[in-house]
């Protein structure tokens, strides 16, 4: 070996003792560690519908959350990441003992925290309905995404299922006053400010 790495020297330790040894002599040991692995959602095929003003609709009932190297979950979420209305989509849930959750409804977005097992996130997950509270609802796809964060730090690659929009065509509403009473040869108006307005809607 050149002159500069001949006369190099690498220290190893042996018990609890250090001692110098030359490049040729020095071995390494190395001891790998495979990285921890990802919590997997898996997703159930085809998509779940909605029609206008209908119960609200189960993402996905019968989700599957796994986990090969962690027995814990830390933390979910679950949101509208396609097409979201504000001012109509909705997400709802059902807590469990170790695991509460809180919506946005600006962003459209689910967050679920609390250490629990992985079969209670799942049942968590399973949980998670769609609802729109409009009468005239956007009928574009809405995208749900689910992903969770286990003990170890590590999240899932997001995991999405697609939920249809059924409008309604509601029949019209007309609204009328209750008995009037008017004298002979008098006129009686027909207004919001008379308290007697005639309303189609």
């Amino acid at each position: 070996p050149p002159a500069s790495l001949a006369r190099a020297a690498y220290e190893t330790k042996a018990g609890s003792a250090w001692s110098t040894r030359s490049p040729s002599s020095t071995r390494a040991c190395i001891t790998s560690r495979s990285a921890s692995e990802a919590p997997a959602v898996t997703i159930t095929g085809g998509s779940a519908s909605y029609t206008e003003n209908a119960a609200a609709v189960t993402v996905d009932p019968a989700l599957v959350l796994s986990d090969a190297d962690s027995t814990d979950i830390y933390s979910a979420r679950a949101w509208i990441s396609a097409n979201f209305a504000a001012a109509e989509d909705t997400l709802t849930w059902t807590n469990s003992a170790n695991v509460t959750g809180s919506y946005n409804a600006a962003t459209g977005e689910l967050r679920l925290t609390g250490t629990a097992t992985v079969a209670e996130y799942q049942t968590v997950l399973r949980s998670v309905k769609y609802a729109n509270t409009s009468n005239d609802p956007a009928t574009t796809v809405r995208t749900i995404s689910f992903q969770v964060r286990d003990s170890q730090d590590v999240k899932n690659a997001t995991a999405s299922r697609n939920v249809t929009i059924s409008a309604v065509n509601d029949a019209p509403v007309l609204t009328v006053p209750g008995t009037q009473s008017v004298g002979i040869n008098q006129d009686r108006v027909f207004t919001a400010i008379n308290g007697n307005a005639i309303t189609l809607s």
